[in-house]
C-alpha cells in the first residue's frame, strides 16, 4: 500500500465492509502517522512469483498467457530450464468502467532463471510492458570464506547455487571484480556447522558452505572474493521469433553461456533491449557472457533511459570494477537492424573476440521533446581485443559510425 503523500510502501490488508468502503489494516504506525483524509492511496496484490519452478527439469509449457502480477515465472537450482511455446506476459484487459488501457503485465522480471544448468527454449513468445527486466537469466556469485592451502577452498554458496560438482568451471574476482582466475573443481563436501572467521559485505550464505578441492591454486584468492560458477548459467539457451516492447529496464539481461538471440523484435525498451554484464556489487549477479549470438532481430525505439552509455544492444562490464578484464568472450551481432535509438545501438567494452557483421544501422531518436538527448553514435567500442566489422550499413551519413575509447586493440575492418 502506499500513500500519495509518504512516498513509503507497507504491507496491509484490506476487507470490505459496505458499498464502496473497505477498512485496511497495517502492521506499521507510520502509515497512520502519514496518511490524512484526502489522501490517494494505491494497493496492489503481492504474490511473489505468478509461477515458481524449483528443483525441476525439462518441461514444457505451450500456449501459456499470464496476466499482471509481482513476477512472472521463477525458475531456480534446475538441470535443465523450460521450453516455452506461445508464452504471453502482456498487461490485462482493460478493467470495466476503466478509461485506459492497463499499463504493465508485471511489477518485476516477466522470466526470471537462476542457477540452471542447461538453458530450455522460448519461442514465439511475448513479454512486454514488464515494470522490470523482460527476462532475466544468471548465475549468483557465491563467496570465499577460507583458503586452506593445497589448492582448498572453503566457499560459501548462495541459495541459489546447487551443490558443485566435479569439473565444475569457477571463476573467481575480487569483492569489487578484478579477475583472480579460473580452475575446475576436484572435489566438493558440504560442510556441517561451518562458522567463518567474518561476516560477509552484502552476501547471504544461505546455501551453506562447501569444502572444494581444485584442479589448480587461484594466486591472490582471499576471504570475501567471489566466485561463479560458469556450469550454472544455462548453457545453450535460445531465444527465437519473439516480441519485447515498453520493457523497464532491459528487455533481456542475460549472462546465458553458449547461447542465441534470433529473429526477435525490440520495441521502446526503457534502458537496454539486450544487456550482457555481471551486476555487482549491488545485485550479485553474473557472470561475463561467454558465446552470444544476436542475429536477425529489430530494434526500434530503443534506450530511452538516462545512462550515457545506454544502447540497443549493451555487451558491457561493471563501472565500479577495479580492472578493466575483458571477460566478455566470443559475442556475435549479425544481420540485426537498428532504427530510432535514443542513444548508441551497440555499447561493445569488456569484451573479448567479437563479429559485428551485416547489420544496418538507421538514424538517432530526433529529440522533438526537447530531453536534451546527446548525440551518440551507432556504435561505442571500448576496452576491447580482437573485434571484427564487416558487412554493416550505416544509412545515417551525418552519424558517427564507430565511437573508439579506450584499451582498444587488434580491430579489423573499422568502418570509417
Amino acid at each position: 500500500i502506499l500513500p500519495y503523500s509518504s512516498g513509503r510502501t507497507i504491507d496491509g490488508n484490506l476487507r470490505k465492509i459496505g458499498n464502496d468502503l473497505y477498512r485496511l489494516y497495517v502492521s506499521k504506525t507510520a502509515f497512520t502517522q502519514n496518511v490524512r483524509a484526502g489522501h490517494i492511496i494505491t494497493g496492489r496484490a503481492a504474490a511473489g512469483n505468478n509461477l515458481t519452478i524449483t528443483n525441476c527439469s525439462d518441461l514444457y509449457f505451450e500456449d501459456f498467457t499470464m496476466y499482471n502480477g509481482m513476477n512472472g515465472i521463477f525458475e531456480s537450482n534446475a538441470e535443465k530450464g523450460s521450453d516455452y511455446e506461445n508464452l504471453r506476459i502482456v498487461p490485462g484487459p482493460k478493467p470495466e468502467l476503466a478509461t485506459m488501457e492497463r499499463l504493465r503485465s508485471v511489477n518485476g522480471t516477466g522470466y526470471f532463471a537462476r542457477g540452471t544448468r542447461l538453458g530450455g527454449t522460448i519461442n514465439n513468445s511475448e513479454i512486454s510492458a514488464t515494470n522490470d527486466d523482460g527476462i532475466n537469466i544468471h548465475a549468483a556469485y557465491d563467496r570465499v570464506a577460507a583458503v586452506e592451502g593445497n589448492k582448498t577452498y572453503v566457499i560459501a554458496a548462495s541459495g541459489s547455487t546447487a551443490a558443485f560438482r566435479v569439473g565444475d568451471e569457477l571463476r573467481f574476482t575480487t569483492y569489487q571484480g578484478a579477475i583472480l582466475g579460473e580452475a575446475k573443481v576436484v572435489s566438493s563436501t558440504k560442510l556441517t556447522g561451518y562458522v567463518p572467521s567474518s561476516s560477509f559485505t552484502s552476501f547471504n550464505p544461505s546455501g551453506g558452505y562447501y569444502r572444494v578441492v581444485l584442479d589448480k591454486e587461484i594466486a591472490g584468492a582471499q576471504f570475501g572474493d567471489r566466485s561463479c560458477n560458469m556450469n550454472t548459467l544455462l548453457s545453450g539457451l535460445k531465444i527465437t521469433n519473439c516480441r519485447f516492447a515498453d520493457n523497464s529496464p532491459r528487455a533481456i539481461l542475460t549472462h546465458a553461456i553458449d547461447s542465441t538471440i534470433e529473429n526477435c523484435e525490440f520495441v521502446n525498451v526503457r534502458r537496454w533491449a539486450i544487456l550482457a554484464a555481471p551486476e555487482l556489487p549491488t545485485w550479485n549477479e553474473g557472470d561475463y557472457m561467454r558465446n552470444l549470438t544476436i542475429k536477425n532481430c529489430t530494434f526500434t525505439g530503443n534506450a530511452r533511459g538516462y545512462d550515457t552509455k545506454m544502447a540497443a544492444i549493451g555487451i558491457w562490464g561493471e563501472p565500479t570494477m577495479t580492472s578493466n578484464f575483458k571477460g566478455n568472450q566470443n559475442i556475435d551481432i549479425i544481420n540485426n537492424t537498428f532504427d530510432d535509438s535514443y542513444l548508441y545501438d551497440i555499447v561493445l567494452a569488456y569484451v573479448t573476440d567479437a563479429t559485428v557483421s551485416g547489420n544496418t544501422f538507421g538514424s538517432q531518436h530526433a529529440d522533438s521533446a526537447g530531453y536534451n538527448i546527446p548525440e551518440a553514435a551507432c556504435i561505442d567500442l571500448y576496452y576491447a581485443d580482437q573485434v571484427t566489422f564487416s558487412g554493416n550499413t550505416f544509412k545515417d551519413a551525418s552519424r558517427t559510425k564507430v565511437q573508439v575509447g579506450d584499451d582498444v586493440t587488434n580491430i579489423t575492418g573499422l568502418p570509417q
